[in-house]
């Protein structure tokens, strides 16, 4: 009797994970799916069975619980123990039925106190997993995520907007479930950066291994990089050491001023992509066409650093997030559209032809023009330019990151560099130890880490203002849990 007891429930798990709308979504639309070249028979395979596994083994957690009701946080250990798993993918599946609203989580001091089902049956749950739209253009970060996974390529990026083919829209949701602004397991993520260990933490700017400013000693990148060039000499650094064959990142298009994704093949390309571009960029748009790159590094945004994190936590396309190696995020206070950015260089008085370098230094916006003058304005008197979505982001420092690199903390001329992870620490010893890099603790430079602090500070809170403005309106906002 209690071998088929044990055979039933994982039939059932089984049927469940059948029936699940992502599931189902794949094995429907496969050929359509193959059509458009975004996916291999042997990924969108790879794709679909670990979708199907994910469900299995999330419905045997709930039917776990629902023996009993609750589940407390040891008997969860147990769990994890007993089915062979890691304990960081049992807490994953709790946190993913949180957001689909099978159960409901409650923590003390920053764990899991107790899990509490919440429905008798998992089919009495609507999904959460809609059209990224639901959350565009209220919240949308212009990331552009959505538009690298979507299997079918019917969502576009474009100037921080999102649009979907609904004539090609298998409604799969996987393009929801990327999204950084539509729900964050930021426990989760912080977990991932810290991978369990004691990392020093600090409750504004994230995990960090090493705090240190830097400046690259590459004259070719001193003379087109931004700050200290520290994100494009790791490129250099990488491409010529051999640790990736390309990377994703942004340069000026056709248009003055425009950035749009560039893919990197050589360290020649990673002097093109230098400096930074503060209109909006949907980067990970171009996630597809790495797909025939073995090993590849990152660069974006902390909202794009976050998007990558959830791909890493519910596996979407795990030979996609494995060729991954290195995530470069980059500070960011907040984007632009690009008419923005015209208007803030009619503002100082020039114009978006003449300009040849932009910069954002001690809470001033700067323009080099083409005949070496500079213009500025301070940062309130220009903010009014920037994207009302980008209030909602509290990251200022790209906490998902490998390694975080920006100018605040640091004298002109070089950048503050936050190394969070093994991978970030790596790809930056092995930098410095060629030679191409000047460093110092950020400890003992001024302003150093309490200035980076104290505005990463001010971010988080104006962040949490909005969120409670928002939802008092009954407006869609993030969910950052």
């Amino acid at each position: 009797m209690q071998d088929n007891t044990f055979k039933k429930s994982k039939l059932d798990a089984a049927y469940y994970a059948v029936q699940s709308f992502r599931v189902r979504c794949l094995v429907d639309s496969r050929e359509d799916i193959l059509k458009t070249g975004r996916y291999t028979e042997e990924n969108l395979d790879n794709m679909t069975m670990e979708l199907f596994n994910q469900e299995v083994q999330k419905f045997q957690l709930w039917q776990e619980i629902k023996k009993t009701g609750s589940m407390k946080w040891e008997p969860l250990l147990s769990y994890a123990r007993e089915t062979g798993q890691m304990v960081f993918d049992v807490v994953r599946k709790a946190y993913e039925m949180k957001y689909e609203g099978l159960v409901t989580i409650e923590e003390l001091n920053g764990q899991i106190a107790q899990i509490t089902t919440t429905a008798a049956d998992p089919a009495e749950i609507r999904p959460i997993y809609e059209q990224v739209s639901k959350i565009s253009p209220s919240v949308c970060s212009g990331c552009g995520m959505c538009g690298g996974i979507c299997p079918l390529g019917c969502v576009t990026v474009e100037n921080g907007k999102v649009t979907i083919d609904e004539s090609k829209c298998i409604h799969c949701g996987l393009c929801f479930t990327v999204c950084p602004r539509s729900f964050l397991p930021k426990k989760l993520v912080d977990w991932l950066v810290s991978h369990g260990e004691a990392a020093p933490v600090d409750v504004q700017i994230g995990s960090y291994l090493e705090a240190l400013s830097a400046q690259t000693k590459l004259p070719d990148i001193r003379a087109v990089g931004q700050d200290g060039g520290i994100v494009t000499t790791l490129l250099y650094y990488a491409f010529q050491a051999g640790k990736i064959d390309a990377a994703l990142g942004a340069k000026v298009g056709t248009t003055l001023w425009k950035p749009e994704p560039f893919i990197m093949r050589s360290k020649e390309d990673a002097l093109l992509a230098a400096g930074t571009k503060y209109a909006n960029n949907p980067t990970l748009s171009a996630l597809p066409q790495l797909k025939n790159y073995a090993t590849v590094a990152i660069v974006g945004t902390p909202c794009m650093m976050q998007a990558l994190r959830k791909g890493d936590i519910f596996k979407l396309d795990a030979k996609l997030w494995n060729q991954i190696k290195y995530k470069i995020g980059i500070f960011c206070m907040e984007s632009f559209p690009y008419e923005g950015i015209v208007q803030i260089a009619k503002q100082l008085g020039t114009s978006i032809e003449n300009a040849k370098k932009m910069n954002i230094n001690q809470g001033k916006f700067f323009i080099t023009n083409k005949d070496c003058t500079v213009v500025q304005a301070p940062i309130k008197e220009v903010t009014q330019y920037a994207r009302k979505e980008c209030h909602y982001c509290y990251d200022l420092t790209s906490e998902s990151a490998d390694i975080s690199v920006g100018s605040i903390g640091s004298p002109a001329g070089w950048s503050s560099v936050l190394i969070r992870t093994p991978a970030g620490k790596e790809l930056f010893d092995g930098a410095l130890a060629a030679g191409f890099l000047e460093v110092k603790k950020l400890a003992e430079i001024q302003p150093g880490l309490p200035l980076l602090v104290k505005i990463a500070g001010t971010k988080s809170n104006n962040s949490n203002k909005h969120i409670l403005e928002a939802s008092e309106k009954k407006q869609p906002v993030p969910a950052y849990k």
